[in-house]
């Protein structure tokens, strides 16, 4: 599942190195996986991740999440993320 994706820290967060097409794959996997467990997703942004960065608690929460994914081309930039994934 997602612990089979590319992963790029950016600031200690660990954001998930995926196009659109994935993330939607990703989350419908999760979504139907039988094992009964709560999912998290988060799309994360610049403010998030500054949070986590600053927030020592709200990091160890976000550490535990599926799927962050970035949200906004600055973070998608700092992925390294490009259409030729």
């Amino acid at each position: 599942m997602t612990h089979s994706l590319p992963l790029q820290p950016v600031l200690g967060v660990p954001l998930h190195v995926i196009d659109y097409a994935g993330a939607v794959r990703a989350v419908e996997q999760l979504a139907t996986a039988a094992d009964g467990r709560v999912r998290c997703v988060a799309a994360a942004n610049t403010h998030l991740v500054g949070e986590a960065a600053t927030n020592p608690d709200f990091a160890e929460v976000l550490q535990s999440f599926d799927l962050i994914v970035p949200d906004g081309m600055p973070l998608v930039h700092e992925t390294g993320w490009s259409r030729d994934l």
